[in-house]
Formats: structure tokens, C-alpha cells, sequence
């Protein structure tokens, strides 16, 4: 348990890449996207690649562009892979830009052999030319259905707000940009997971100026919400809470954060009921120490 099944593999074929993400199939196929960039200095753009392995860990096929422009900044990607092996990439992209921080979200659908399904697609609806959208982030059920979120950053009410679109299999748009919450802390803020029925949570932390807490929204699988918010953890309120992300296990909610309530930042774990998540959690406990980062609009 726990022992290599290949050695450390090389994914990206060019210098100059960040931001990786990883996702795989029933049979353990997976697939790596990432950010490459081009160009130096203040006129570096970058754009979004990725890569099909084997179980085993064998390289399938070349590296691919995913974005279908050039010469602009694509950043931030996610992925999800469906259990045959197709799979979703979402990123930040500013093709249609004003300025440098006028983004959007995009998705490509590509099927299991790594070929694009239809072309790339905007996923906010927005025609406002100077917010921001960010840091898009993916999640699918058994059956195919896609779920993304991504922070919006309006610059004229100078808040975070956070929405997400729904997705048929085929990538097909489930009704219209859903608003999740607003007045949230920063673009790494939200997280979303997703049951085998279609049924979603997000999380995300909100500013409440004294404080940042941390809360769970429940959504059905049509995006209908579930109850209201319910806090993450009431505990060391005015002490700095980060970074975190949610995953679903059967009926049962985890998630994890950092946390300075011991002096140094922590990672702690919350696990709740998914059916009654307004009251205590089942566990939680504290994994170890980390090194705090400071992030921002990049």
C-alpha cells in the first residue's frame, strides 16, 4: 500500500508551465491540463495544454493546445474525466479583454480519445467588459452531468460573488448562469463537489470584515438550493481561516482548510452529514502545519 506503481512522470514537453490539475476514469486513465506559458516579461501570455496517460503511466498520444485562440492569457484550469475517459477542461481566459483583468470562463468537451467535441465555449453570460471571472473550478456525477463555479468579481460594487452554469453530458447548458452567493473573500475561496445523484455543494469563504468564515450551500442537481448556508466551524471566530476545498462521500460532507487558531497556520478537517448539515460535525481534527501564502488576482 501506498508504493509507486511507475516512476515520477514528465507531462509537459516545453519550459514554462504551472497550475496543474488531474482527473481519471473507472479504469484509471487519467488526464493532466495545465498553464504554458509563452513570450517574457509584462507581454508573457500563456495558454492551456494537456495531457492523456495510460494506469500504468505511459504517455497517450502529444501534448494539445486546448484554447482555440492565441496571442491572449488563458490561466487557472480544471478538469473533471468522466468514468468512460471523456473529459471537461474549464479555464480563465482573456480573449475578449478591455484591459489585462477583463476575463471570462471557458470550457472544451473532448471525448475519451482525447478529440474535441465542439468548439471552445464562454460559460458566464455576462456582457460587462470589466468584470472580472476567475478561477473556474469543475465537478461531474456518475451520469455525466457538469456542474462549474467560478468567482465573478464585480468591479462596481467591489465584491466577490460566486455562480456556477449546469451542464447535460454532451456539454449542453442546463438553464442560465446560477447566482450562488455574493460578498465572498477572494478568488480562491469557492469549492465544489458533486453527488452521484446530480445533487451539489459549494463552499467558499465570506468577508464579514471582523471575520472570514466559512460556509457550505447545498444545491439539487437542477440547482435548486437546499436549506441555507450552515457554517463550516464556529470555533477561534476572529482567527484567519484560508484557503480549502469540499468533497462528497456517500452521505457524508468533508472539508478542509487552513487554520491559525494554534499560532501557525493548520490544516483542520470538518466531516458533516450531508442530510443533516446543520448540526454537529462527525469528526474533526487537525492534520498538521503548513506555510501560509498570500494569493491574489493574477
Amino acid at each position: 500500500y501506498g508504493m509507486p506503481v511507475t516512476n515520477q512522470i514528465k507531462g509537459n514537453d516545453s519550459i514554462g508551465v504551472e497550475g496543474p490539475v488531474i482527473g481519471s476514469d473507472e479504469n484509471g486513465n487519467f488526464v493532466i491540463a495545465w498553464q504554458q506559458y509563452f513570450g517574457s516579461g509584462i507581454n508573457a501570455e500563456s495558454d492551456i495544454f494537456f495531457q492523456r496517460f495510460d494506469s500504468f503511466g505511459n504517455k497517450i498520444g502529444i501534448n494539445k493546445k486546448v484554447n482555440d485562440d492565441s496571442n491572449y492569457r488563458q490561466q487557472n484550469p480544471d478538469l473533471t474525466v468522466q468514468k468512460e475517459g471523456s473529459f471537461i477542461i474549464t479555464w480563465q481566459d482573456n480573449r475578449n479583454l478591455i484591459s489585462k483583468l477583463s476575463d471570462d470562463i471557458y470550457m472544451q468537451t473532448y471525448d475519451k480519445n482525447g478529440n474535441k467535441t465542439g468548439i471552445n465555449k464562454k460559460v458566464n453570460e455576462d456582457t460587462s467588459r470589466i468584470d472580472i471571472q476567475h478561477h473556474p473550478l469543475i465537478s461531474c456525477d456518475t451520469s455525466g452531468r457538469l456542474c462549474i463555479v467560478y468567482n465573478n468579481f464585480n468591479v462596481n460594487a467591489n465584491a466577490y460573488d460566486i455562480y456556477c452554469q449546469l451542464y447535460n453530458k454532451d456539454g449542453s447548458k442546463i438553464g442560465n448562469n446560477l447566482f450562488i452567493v455574493t460578498s465572498v473573500e477572494e478568488e480562491f475561496s469557492q469549492a465544489i463537489a458533486k453527488k452521484d445523484n446530480g445533487d451539489f455543494v459549494v463552499g467558499y469563504v465570506e468577508n464579514l470584515f471582523i471575520e472570514r468564515v466559512q460556509y457550505l450551500l447545498r444545491f439539487t442537481s437542477s440547482g435548486i438550493p437546499i436549506g441555507s448556508k450552515f457554517r463550516v466551524t464556529s470555533q477561534a471566530p476572529f482567527l484567519e481561516k484560508g484557503i480549502s476545498d469540499v468533497k462528497i462521500y456517500k452521505d457524508k460532507i468533508f472539508r478542509v482548510w487552513n487554520d491559525e487558531r494554534n499560532g501557525n497556520f493548520d490544516i483542520w478537517v470538518l466531516c458533516k452529514s450531508l442530510v443533516v448539515c446543520c448540526g454537529i460535525g462527525v469528526f474533526s481534527f487537525l492534520i498538521g502545519n503548513v506555510v501560509p501564502q498570500k494569493h491574489g488576482i493574477s
